[in-house]
């Protein structure tokens, strides 16, 4: 992938803008924003919306909008057929058509942006890769839609919530210094000296190097050749690297359910147990996960538009697989757009601290790549091939999953996951992971 430089546009003197361009969107109107997802609005667009005249729509005998449990101000579109009532035949929004685009709530206006205004001032911006037009490059570079962007900084600010960061609950440096090793990460990982997974080996020793105490000092004192060092670190040492994952032990039984246990994190659709009845949806959930570590499941049963993947194991899968070279760019493409937005971790979303959001982040990478293969495996499935050619689609039905999950879903908040996590992605444990994607 052709490196990009880092974009800062000076809005003021204490603000800046800061995102990857590598990315595209224009809608194509596929309503899928509409059926996968809750959408969520505020009493104020709640009353709002239920002023307006639309034909078929009766609201003061018939309540369109459902209260959240946790959030007394929030309300939840209904849902008929598992899609957004205000959803058209046609594939489009009745609002829209009838009243245009900014009469509707801010969350369906704002969909697929993720823009966060920071602390210090600074103002970042991604596209969100579950929407189809993203996740494929389709339409107009990010850098055109800045004017949309700070169009809605004054609706996010309503909340009165400013996102920010910690590297860890005991260091936390300046957001410039974060967002520098951010950047360092980037430069590793998109680094094509060498494949892609020794680059992800030495990312994931740098997490463990900065983890310890007597090294917190590199962060919180950064230094203007800190990412030139990172970089140059790679170079030196990249060969022994490879030789490192090549030489990994191969994964047992137990390590490769923990995998898929964390494969069906990435995976489930959590919205699909909302929608029906919750008790006996979470027990169906349950049973769906099980299964899918013990290699009797589907990842169907994770989500409704997902393949059918019954009685294919990942693992062989992913012995087989190729990484193509397109796929491998769609990858590497989605890492780049999250560590120089610096949106995998912070608040809003999961909250996640710099540490523990990098490593939600590498660990996507593999993850997705097994998705990404079970896919290929499902389209050649009736070909005797003795490889399993991962393709650019391949990659990105995968990423439209794993990315679903990423900055939302609970299962990644929980203690337990954050250690399972952080202890895969210990140097010896995740030269095994790498030398099952290699």
């Amino acid at each position: 992938m052709k490196k990009q430089q880092r974009v800062e546009t000076p809005l003021s003197s204490k603000s800046s803008y800061r995102y990857y361009n590598d990315q595209s969107w224009s809608c194509t109107g596929c309503g899928k924003c509409c059926t996968m997802w809750d959408i969520p609005v505020t009493r104020v667009e709640k009353d709002r919306l239920e002023k307006l005249i639309i034909p078929g729509f009766d609201f003061e005998k018939e309540k369109f909008f459902l209260p959240m449990k946790k959030h007394s101000n929030l309300f939840l579109i209904r849902k008929k057929n598992n899609q957004c009532v205000f959803l058209d035949t046609d594939g489009l929004c009745i609002i829209h058509k009838l009243h245009g685009e900014p009469v509707k709530a801010l969350a369906c206006r704002l969909y697929p942006f993720h823009i966060l205004k920071w602390s210090d001032g600074v103002v970042s911006a991604s596209f969100r890769f579950d929407c189809t037009a993203v996740s494929t490059n389709h339409g107009e570079k990010i850098e055109t839609k800045k004017g949309d962007i700070f169009r809605f900084i004054p609706e996010l600010e309503k909340s009165g919530r400013r996102s920010s960061a910690v590297y860890n609950h005991t260091v936390a440096p300046p957001l410039d210094n974060l967002r520098e090793l951010a950047l360092s990460y980037k430069d590793i990982i998109l680094d094509d000296t060498y494949d892609l997974n020794v680059r992800l080996y030495y990312a994931a020793s740098l997490v463990d190097f900065h983890a310890a105490p007597e090294h917190s000092e590199y962060i919180t004192t950064m230094k203007k050749e800190f990412r030139y060092d990172t970089v140059q670190y790679l170079q030196e040492n990249g060969e022994d690297f490879g030789y490192t994952i090549s030489s990994a032990e191969p994964v047992d039984r137990i390590f490769k359910m923990l995998f898929a246990y964390l494969l069906s994190g990435y995976a489930r659709v959590d919205e699909e147990v909302r929608s029906g009845f919750m008790f006996s949806g979470r027990v169906k959930r349950a049973y769906s996960i099980l299964a899918f570590i013990t290699n009797r499941g589907s990842l169907s049963k994770l989500g409704k538009d997902y393949p059918v993947t019954s009685g294919i194991n990942i693992f062989d899968s992913l012995d087989k697989s190729v990484l193509g070279w397109d796929a491998k760019q769609i990858l590497e493409r989605y890492v780049a757009v999250q560590l120089e937005s610096m949106h995998f971790c912070g608040n809003p979303g999961l909250n996640l601290t710099f540490e523990e959001g990098i490593r939600h982040l590498l660990m996507f990478i593999p993850v997705t790549i097994a998705v990404a293969a079970l896919h290929a495996t499902v389209r050649l499935k009736n070909q005797e091939n003795e490889k399993i050619f991962i393709n650019m689609d391949d990659m990105i039905s995968a990423v439209r999953i794993t990315d679903h999950t990423f900055y939302h879903s609970p299962f990644f908040k929980l203690r337990h996951v954050k250690k399972m996590i952080k202890w895969m992605l210990k140097e010896e444990k995740f030269s095994s992971i790498l030398k099952m994607i290699s």
